[in-house]
């Protein structure tokens, strides 16, 4: 290693895994020797592999908390409610476009049909669906590709 401050030097690299397996554990015993070797060579890695014993060392004693019972069920019945909604949501989403849909086609069929409409109420009502249908389906790209990079996301006021 060059200095503490700076990233190490090509040779030393290959050590930096070494001190890794050794503080798991998991060294051969040839490269725990080749490990010393470098180690009194080079000051500034036996500073770091101090520094990483060090940090191991307090790491040893650090355990996770457990949260208690009644926290996992609540949290559990937050994942269910919040499926369960998505579920619905989608369910009722998809039939109203269906329905919605199936009485386009039929209004539709009726203009078509219809003899007592005059032509031009027909034209500008076909337009006016039209237009409405592209706006929305405009509206409804540009906010999915937006949610992807918005960074007001999550945001509570």
């Amino acid at each position: 290693m060059s200095d503490e401050t700076s990233a190490p030097a090509s040779p030393c690299r290959e050590f930096e895994l070494l001190m890794m397996r050794k503080l798991d554990g998991e060294i051969s015993a040839e490269d725990d020797r080749r490990l010393k070797d470098h180690l009194e060579s080079c000051p500034a890695c036996a500073t770091a592999y101090s520094q990483f014993e060090k940090i191991v060392a307090a790491t040893a004693h650090v355990r996770v908390k457990e949260p208690p019972k009644e926290e996992w069920d609540l949290y559990w019945d937050k994942v269910a409610n919040r499926l369960e909604r998505g579920i619905a949501w989608a369910l009722f989403t998809a039939g109203l476009a269906f329905v919605i849909t199936y009485l386009a086609f039929i209004a539709a069929a009726y203009l078509v049909r219809s003899e007592s409409i005059p032509f031009w109420a027909k034209v500008g009502i076909f337009a006016l669906a039209a237009g409405f249908v592209l706006l929305f389906v405009s509206v409804a790209r540009e906010k999915l590709a937006l949610r992807k990079t918005d960074k007001y996301r999550g945001v509570k006021r």
